[in-house]
């Protein structure tokens, strides 16, 4: 599938649709020459949608990394939707989920565990399920992150687990 940029604005936000495989060679100039144009003319802020590219090669992930660093030493600000799922594809981005909800399932069990927390934790899971039950999907009074007691949980370190276990895979 050839490679494919389209351009459109949203106020002062120059959102960029790709499709295709963005790879080292034509695709790369194209997205390079394409924001240097905008950057020349004042642009500062980007919205990349790779929702539509199908494969991303070391030369497009390095033209994504320099466009970063490029707009945000000028001031500026760059978003991008649907990367992983583009670098990934869409497969992968499904095992990611899983394997990172596991890991996260994990190490907070584990978490719980090392704290003297688990049987509180549970006593508190099976609470919410019957509050949840009786009065409809609403927080639960004392449960909530501004009065809990439950030790913190990095999120950091799950996502980290699924993303190496799905690349690995």
């Amino acid at each position: 599938m050839a490679f494919s940029l389209n351009t459109r604005k949203a106020g002062e936000i120059v959102i960029l649709d790709m499709s295709g495989r963005l790879m080292i060679g034509e695709p790369v100039l194209l997205l390079r020459n394409t924001i240097r144009r905008f950057v020349e003319d004042g642009t500062r802020k980007f919205i990349l949608n790779l929702g539509e590219v199908s494969h991303i090669d070391s030369g497009g992930l390095g033209e994504l990394v320099a466009t970063y660093t490029s707009i945000r030493n000028k001031g500026g600000d760059v978003k991008l939707l649907a990367a992983l799922g583009a670098w990934l594809g869409p497969e992968q981005v499904v095992w990611l989920a899983i394997y990172t909800g596991i890991a996260g399932g994990v190490l907070g069990v584990w978490t719980a565990a090392a704290h003297g927390y688990l049987k509180t934790a549970m006593r508190n899971v099976l609470g919410a399920f019957i509050y949840w039950g009786t009065v409809g999907l609403k927080p639960v009074p004392g449960l909530t992150l501004e009065s809990g007691d439950a030790p913190r949980l990095a999120y950091a370190l799950p996502i980290l687990a699924g993303t190496l276990v799905t690349l690995w895979r």
